[in-house]
């Protein structure tokens, strides 16, 4: 999409998804589509009402959870860390993605 030019690595991903425009750590700045694919925006690796679900389907904890469920979750999501601060793994981060 990058390379077709419909998206850009810098966009910030309420441009696609509102329901992010919550994920504001403080001060920090949004979580762009470039923090997303290396696992730098700070999300958690798994959300809360899933984790169940991630100890029980190993292979695919997201599969009873559809795209709109996991935007709605973009709304009540804590992060970890800052956008672009640090590497932290998320499955969660890349399913936004």
């Amino acid at each position: 999409m990058v390379v077709d030019g419909e998206v850009r690595l810098g966009d910030p991903i309420s441009a696609w998804m509102p329901e992010s425009t919550l994920l504001r750590h403080g001060r920090a700045r949004e979580i762009t589509l470039l923090d997303l694919a290396p696992h730098h925006s700070g999300l958690a690796r798994v959300l809360r009402n899933l984790i169940w679900s991630a100890l029980t389907r190993l292979a695919d904890p997201y599969a009873s959870h559809s795209a709109d469920r996991l935007c709605r979750a973009l709304a009540r999501t804590g992060k970890r860390a800052r956008p672009g601060e640090r590497y932290h793994y998320s499955n969660y981060g890349f399913g936004v993605l």
